[in-house]
């Protein structure tokens, strides 16, 4: 398989599987930023894997700033999937978008 290829189908993943399980938190407790907190702060376990992914999401927005905003007529995409998905489907994206999977291919 491509590389390419296997970045855009881990974006995908990425994308899919999280919202699978926000949108089922959704049904079963409604749109409730309240219950949503208190259930992401529940034990120190939860709290290891918010803390992760918000600073991984950080340092990739930071990323995006620094190196990519000029690369990228898609940034507010990158920015976008960051924020709204997560580092799960942005950071793959990324690297399908940017090409670095051309790179190993030729090498």
């Amino acid at each position: 398989m491509n590389p390419k290829h296997l970045y855009l189908a881990l974006a995908l993943v990425g994308l899919v599987v999280p919202w699978y399980f926000f949108a089922s938190f959704l049904l079963e407790s409604g749109p409730n930023p309240f219950v949503a907190l208190e259930q992401l702060w529940a034990t120190n376990i939860t709290r290891f894997f918010v803390v992760d992914v918000l600073l991984t999401g950080l340092a990739l927005l930071v990323y995006l700033v620094l190196h990519e905003r000029e690369r990228f007529c898609r940034f507010w995409l990158l920015v976008g999937a960051t924020v709204l998905v997560g580092p799960s489907c942005a950071l793959p994206l990324c690297l399908f978008l940017s090409g670095s999977a051309q790179k190993v291919v030729r090498e």
